[in-house]
């Protein structure tokens, strides 16, 4: 039987990533899993040259956090913990270095991501997340339609389809 204890969602406000997060919260929710929330800023992008990097820093993370609460609403009655982080650096290696430290069972992540940083990154950060992980990674497509929200009735009960079963993911 699969077990997960500790899933990891990357997000970077993009509708790819909040088809993610929703897909994590149904995953969460049926194995009673503290779902961690992580957004990843890229280091090259704080400031202009006027401001010193420790306060770019700590303004792009305070615009993060209030772009996190409006992106996840209200994730306070749900039966599983939610854990949000903002850090600043290179996104696939951040990830994987958070999953490795929370001791995560699954990573649930876009394919896209935000169109703004796209342009700043080389290669696919999903495949530097699916090749270099400390576990196994889900990844969820943009186009996927989802009719169910964050714990919502409609997905309480529902099975997991074998095809999507974590272990067969990597």
């Amino acid at each position: 039987m699969i077990r997960l204890h500790t899933i990891l969602c990357p997000i970077d406000f993009s509708e790819c990533s909040r088809f993610a997060f929703e897909q994590a919260c149904e995953y969460a929710d049926q194995f009673g899993a503290a779902l961690h929330i992580l957004n990843v800023h890229p280091a090259n992008v704080f400031g202009d040259g006027s401001d010193s990097p420790d306060s770019a820093i700590m303004d792009h993370r305070e615009h993060a956090d209030s772009q996190m609460d409006q992106f996840l609403g209200d994730t306070t009655g749900h039966c599983f913990p939610v854990v949000r982080t903002s850090v600043a650096g290179v996104p696939s290696k951040a990830i994987c270095e958070h999953a490795g430290r929370i001791n995560a069972d699954l990573v649930v992540m876009g394919t896209h991501g935000d169109e703004a940083n796209r342009k700043r990154l080389i290669g696919s950060v999903a495949e530097h997340v699916v090749r270099m992980s400390p576990c196994d990674v889900l990844t969820v497509h943009e186009r996927r339609s989802r009719s169910t929200t964050c714990g919502s009735e409609a997905s309480a009960g529902q099975s997991l389809p074998e095809s999507a079963a974590p272990g067969s993911v990597r």
